[in-house]
């Protein structure tokens, strides 16, 4: 999607209880913020200036966004990396409210909890 074309990049949804502001540069290099509808918040910023979402470093932006909301909100419920939806209002409309008793039973379910790895070494 080209940079004038309308849309935000989607990097996850948060309780709107728990809205903060974004400083993470995101894959645009800045912009992030969150929109509220309802109990539910969608962490968005402007899509990838050349229209192409799948460098390393934008991935690398799109974690380190979640990163962040997750260090603000302790819960987190991640978008696939490169979705770019409508603009706010559309956003909303069409993407929150639908399914905003599954992103809010998400949320629910995995507030403080988090994820770790372990490795097991055989001697």
């Amino acid at each position: 999607m080209p940079s004038d074309a309308p849309g935000v990049h989607l990097y996850g949804f948060i309780p709107a209880d728990r809205v903060y502001t974004p400083t993470a540069p995101g894959v645009a290099g800045g912009g992030l913020r969150c929109v509220v509808d309802g109990a539910v918040a969608a962490i968005v910023g402007p899509p990838s200036p050349d229209g192409y979402v799948g460098a390393r470093r934008e991935l690398t932006a799109h974690t380190a966004a979640l990163e962040e909301a997750l260090r603000e909100t302790q819960a987190v419920a991640p978008a696939q990396f490169g979705v770019v939806a409508p603009e706010d209002a559309p956003l909303a409309e069409t993407l929150i409210r639908p399914q905003a008793a599954r992103i809010e039973n998400l949320l629910k379910a995995v507030d403080g909890q988090f994820e770790m790895t372990l490795k097991g070494y055989w001697i």
